[in-house]
């Protein structure tokens, strides 16, 4: 630099110190009213700070945390006297639906399948109809066996006539002692002739009877396995349906053998053993019903005991295996 530059302010006239460029201006110390001022301002900026601070400060106090009681709020506490009481204790097993009755439907007689009474899937009661045999020749033996029954019964008691006449003329002794005597076994060969004619002819009522087939039990019919027209016979495996009881319904399952000596001595004293039933994802109840049997032997493989729950079903929600 030049000496114009290194000379202060005061070396130059006022109107030269006004007419110096701001950059080229040096360092000038501000006087006393000009400190005061900013260390007002400097005060001032730091109690707004602190008083945003404590304002933000208050906003975050007084909103509560999410949950049931707000922090440091004071918590509602109640007591309870200490006593004796049963614990559930709860197993979780898997177990199969297992229906208390299956029953194949089978012919009884041989002949043709006439009728089918059933819809595949529908809910039959004991005793309703299914489906129907041509009753014709089995109806045709019962008229010949009533025939023959009708003719021996006619001997019989032709027989039972003589023999009253014969013990008579025995007595009078107008004919021979053996002669009275024989009539006593023809009167017993007719009377069995009339005991078997009267047994074919029930056979055959029965064989009619077979022709109108029924449900066994009350259940739920499965497929239809033979279509009308078609011959059946006794000898066939396969059947016409399949009536599966649902109502009530069981479920076996297996229990450790290490729960037995807690398990068996409430079975054994009628207590109630509850059972419920839920689907495959453990997330929604089918069915509550209670223990009816438990196994009388342990499966030594397995270690295992196997368990038979029996539920009412009433809705239906457990299906067979």
């Amino acid at each position: 630099m030049d000496e114009r530059t290194r000379r202060t302010d005061k070396d130059l006239a006022p109107d030269t110190r006004r007419l110096i460029p701001e950059p080229f201006k040096p360092w000038v110390k501000a006087p006393p009213r000009s400190r005061w001022r900013i260390g007002i301002g400097v005060i001032v900026l730091l109690v707004l700070g602190f008083a945003i601070y404590e304002t933000a400060h208050w906003v975050r106090t007084a909103t509560p945390p999410g949950g049931r009681f707000p922090q440091g709020a004071p918590q509602t506490v109640g007591t309870s006297t200490a006593a004796l009481g049963d614990v559930r204790v709860i197993l979780n097993e898997l177990g199969t639906v297992t229906p208390l009755a299956t029953v194949t439907v089978q012919t009884q007689i041989n002949g043709q399948l006439t009728d089918v009474g059933f819809t595949e899937g529908q809910l039959v009661k004991k005793g309703d109809f299914l489906a129907q045999i041509d009753p014709r020749p089995y109806e045709y033996l019962k008229e010949q066996y009533e025939g023959q029954l009708a003719h021996d019964q006619g001997l019989l008691a032709q027989a039972q006539m003589d023999q009253k006449r014969y013990q008579t003329l025995a007595q009078q002794n107008s004919i021979a002692r053996q002669q009275a005597e024989d009539q006593v076994f023809i009167v017993q060969q007719y009377a069995g002739s009339v005991k078997q004619d009267q047994g074919l002819v029930d056979a055959q009522a029965l064989n009619i009877s077979y022709c109108r087939i029924v449900s066994p039990i009350t259940g739920r019919v499965g497929l239809r396995l033979v279509d009308p027209g078609n011959y059946v016979q006794t000898t066939n495996t396969g059947g016409i349906a399949v009536i599966t009881q649902i109502q009530p319904i069981s479920v076996v399952f297996t229990l450790p053998e290490d729960d037995l000596p807690e398990i068996m001595p409430q079975f054994a004293a009628g207590t109630p053993l509850i059972v419920t039933a839920y689907d495959r994802a453990n997330l929604r109840q089918l069915a509550v019903g209670k223990v009816s049997a438990i196994d009388n032997q342990i499966d030594t493989t397995t270690g295992t005991v196997k368990v038979k729950a029996q539920f009412d079903n009433e809705n239906n929600t457990l299906f067979a295996n």
